[in-house]
């Protein structure tokens, strides 16, 4: 936690908001049973079929099926389009030295893709 960063409200409240979070996890991911997993797609921007391209999911998932790139059941990253939208409706923001990082990041991307794409 950085130095001087401090929950703004009073304990109860933030007893309230943990078990807000604590009871959303349990009834989305804890409780689902065994039959209602399902195989999902980690990227669905992807054609891959394959099992590498596939993560078990709980119903609630389904919901951000077409919306985020799934690392594995919890880790989700958004789809360009999502991203996009987030950011315009103020529900993430980004610093200038984040928005850099990303662009060097994406470049060194293409570039990689593009060269093993052409060999």
């Amino acid at each position: 936690m950085r130095k001087g960063f401090k929950f703004n409200g009073t304990k109860e409240e933030k007893k309230r908001e943990v078990e807000k979070i604590q009871s959303t996890i349990k009834q989305d991911y804890l409780e689902p049973t065994f039959d209602l997993w399902q195989p999902g797609h980690k990227n669905p921007g992807s054609n891959d079929n394959s099992t590498e391209n596939l993560v078990l999911q709980p119903p609630i998932q389904a919901k951000y099926r077409d919306d985020f790139i799934f690392i594995d059941t919890l880790t989700k990253v958004p789809m360009p389009h999502t991203l996009k939208n987030m950011s315009e409706n103020g529900e993430i923001k980004f610093t200038d030295e984040q928005i850099d990082d990303y662009l060097q990041f994406f470049t060194k991307l293409k570039a990689s893709v593009k060269l093993h794409a052409s060999v």
